[in-house]
């Protein structure tokens, strides 16, 4: 139970303010559409008023912003790394470090 809390604490800690912040009213946001009525009837009626082809151009470019945003995620790091080495030319270690850009 310890390492679970530890986890969370610093999932936490490696998120900025900002990051909680905006969370925290979207969280506000999304309860209030399901709780309050009148929210929710405003919300509904300003989503009709959008043109289809507004609706359209947010839905592609979430939908592109989502293709090509770059995880920098551990275990996705993790997951790409073992599926290079399993190919039968993997690069070597030194063969990646001669090659780095830095």
């Amino acid at each position: 139970m310890k390492t679970i809390i530890a986890n969370i604490q610093a999932w936490f800690a490696s998120r900025g303010g900002f990051s909680h912040v905006m969370a925290g009213l979207f969280l506000m946001a999304v309860g209030a559409f399901g709780a309050v009525p009148a929210f929710h009837t405003l919300c509904m009626n300003v989503y009709q008023m959008l043109p289809a082809w507004v609706e359209e151009i947010l839905v592609s470019a979430a939908g592109i912003y989502a293709w090509y945003h770059a995880s920098h995620s551990a275990a996705g790091t993790l997951a790409v790394a073992r599926e290079i080495n399993s190919q039968p030319n993997a690069p070597t270690s030194a063969q990646v470090d001669a090659a780095s850009t830095k």
